[in-house]
């Protein structure tokens, strides 16, 4: 074998390498969109509350596994909301998490 074609086989395998490696990724991407779907009960629109903040879902985004965390969620960001449910002057964002054992949902 040359040179040439020790290379040739190389190049060959990193790219099966790489369209399985592509693959993998999408499989698993669909996976946690299911499993966060599967577990969302909250709705863009819906005033959810914790011990801390209340807010109006304006996006919801999805937390892939990582530090500290070993499943997906859903993380709900908005603007926050006082008691009587009109915005603060500040109109600043805020997150609660899905994984937040506090969370309320309020659907006015």
């Amino acid at each position: 074998m040359t040179q040439e074609e020790y290379l040739e086989e190389v190049t060959k395998i990193d790219n099966i390498f790489e369209e399985y490696e592509k693959s993998i990724n999408s499989m698993k991407k669909n996976l946690v969109r299911k499993y966060c779907s599967s577990n969302n009960t909250v709705k863009i629109g819906d005033i959810i509350e914790n011990s801390y903040t209340r807010i109006i879902v304006d996006k919801i985004t999805i937390i892939t596994p990582g530090w500290g965390t070993a499943y997906p969620y859903c993380r709900y960001e908005g603007r926050a909301l006082k008691k009587d449910y009109s915005f603060y002057v500040h109109n600043k964002l805020h997150c609660i998490s899905q994984n937040d054992s506090n969370i309320k949902i309020i659907k006015k």
